[in-house]
């Protein structure tokens, strides 16, 4: 059996297929439509790339390839850095502007 038929290497092919969607979706728009595709087109890809690999669904395995899921998403929005483009910056008492004197 090949590496990539067992389910950690499924796992592991579905956490490097979302480092770029991770990406992608860190500067989108929260909610907006293309965040949209950049969550759930990965999910439509991994469920191809396992029937084109020929392993068949089983239920025990499910958790691991969601969580290799949210993993790549996470890792991929972190990878790309920075803050998002529509960041709201931050309150508190580091943000405090003083009047002048």
């Amino acid at each position: 059996m090949h590496f990539v038929s067992t389910p950690s290497g499924i796992a592991l092919l579905i956490f490097v297929m979302n480092l770029p969607f991770g990406a992608w979706r860190a500067r989108l728009r929260k909610l907006s439509p293309a965040w949209f595709v950049a969550i759930h087109l990965p999910v439509v890809l991994a469920i191809a790339m396992r029937i084109l690999i020929g392993v068949p669904f089983r239920l025990i395995t499910l958790p691991l390839y969601v969580l290799a899921f949210f993993l790549g998403q996470l890792a991929g929005a972190r990878m790309r850095g920075g803050p998002k483009p529509n960041a709201q910056p931050r309150s508190g008492a580091a943000n405090l502007r003083l009047p002048p004197t």
